[in-house]
């Protein structure tokens, strides 16, 4: 945990080369990721885009979402 208020919370993630987060769904928030090193593998719903270094991806509320690291 980085940071922490009242409407939002910040979190820095490592997903390890090869893993990938659980796909899941949060009705009451959106998220919006930052691609800091590497290349994230995003799935929201049923679209998958590759993001590197200095991306930025919105995940809407209530949409089913995962990150992965298919690098090595």
């Amino acid at each position: 945990m980085i940071d922490v208020s009242h409407g939002y919370k910040i979190k820095r993630i490592h997903v390890n080369p090869g893993c990938r987060l659980s796909y899941q769904t949060h009705e009451h928030r959106s998220e919006h990721w930052v691609v800091v090193f590497g290349t994230a593998t995003c799935t929201i719903d049923d679209r998958v885009t590759v993001a590197g270094p200095g991306s930025t991806v919105d995940v809407p509320q209530g949409a089913k979402h995962r990150l992965a690291n298919e690098g090595t």
